[in-house]
């Protein structure tokens, strides 16, 4: 399994052999939908992987997001997986409002500047969000059909914290 740098520093996962596959298939759960039935096969399958084809986990995130903050507060451009210049375009507004590079973005210019994503396929939710100017951050990660759970979980976090 890919231990998070590989994934970036790569830019792309080659395919798994399919035995190789089959190998980490045995020990991943398969995702309860919200009928309580099981995804057929235990997970999704899609043809491209840059699109919810790709496993990770809360702890892949999370170190993610430290290396966007670490970029980001960095005096200045610094070596490893993701460049100061690299993490400034990707949380810089794009052409759509709220939106940076590949991240949702909000609370510009404040010490609550936060980026997010969510994932959100068949039996799997997903939500990271960073805070870069604060140096925190969080990931969470549900089985199921419903994103009231990750939603709810991500707001009791904010709230604990008192982040916006």
């Amino acid at each position: 399994m890919s231990n998070g740098w590989s994934l970036i520093s790569r830019g792309a996962v080659p395919a798994l052999p399919a035995d190789k596959i089959r190998q980490i298939e045995k020990n991943v759960n398969g995702s309860d939908i919200t009928t309580g039935a099981v995804v057929a096969g235990k997970r999704n399958r899609y043809p491209e992987s840059a699109t919810a084809g790709l496993y990770t986990n809360v702890i892949d995130l999370c170190r993610l997001i430290q290396w966007i903050n670490r970029a980001w507060t960095a005096p200045g451009n610094i070596t490893g997986p993701l460049t100061k210049t690299w993490v400034t375009t990707m949380l810089s507004q794009g052409a759509t409002p709220g939106m940076g590079r590949g991240f949702f973005t909000a609370n510009s210019g404040t010490s609550n500047f936060l980026y997010n994503h969510n994932g959100d396929n068949k039996g799997f939710k997903a939500n990271f969000v960073g805070y870069p100017n604060l140096g925190t951050g969080f990931a969470v990660m549900a089985n199921g059909d419903s994103m009231g759970l990750v939603t709810e979980v991500s707001n009791a976090v904010k709230a604990a914290y008192g982040w916006a």
